[in-house]
């Protein structure tokens, strides 16, 4: 479970460098390699790796029900961790600004 949930966030975090260096205000600090073209070619190969993994999760962890539902676990807790946060932006936005202040704060 752990190896599809790190692939599926290195997949969003890619998707999130190209979003991000697109806005307005931060297209001077875009770079064509570094925020255009890895992002993608990561994008792609986290694809392909998370395809083969799920592809061939039998083979990997065995036919047992608890394999099986690995994926959709993680998806599931993906997508209810993106509903809570769009929640709380609606109902709360000075709380959802705070949460980007907390963690970038311990990186001071």
């Amino acid at each position: 479970m752990a190896t599809f949930s790190v692939l599926v966030n290195q997949t969003l975090s890619s998707l999130a460098t190209i979003v991000h260096f697109r806005r307005p205000e931060f297209r001077s600090e875009r770079n064509l390699w570094t925020t255009e073209i890895v992002p993608v070619l990561s994008i792609g190969a986290m694809g392909a790796v998370l395809w083969l993994l799920w592809a061939n999760l039998h083979t990997i962890g065995g036919s047992i029900i608890w394999v099986d539902i690995i994926p959709w676990f993680c998806l599931g807790w993906l997508v209810l961790g993106v509903v809570l946060a769009l929640v709380l932006r609606r109902r709360s936005p000075e709380k959802y600004e705070v949460l980007g202040r907390m963690v970038n704060a311990g990186l001071d």
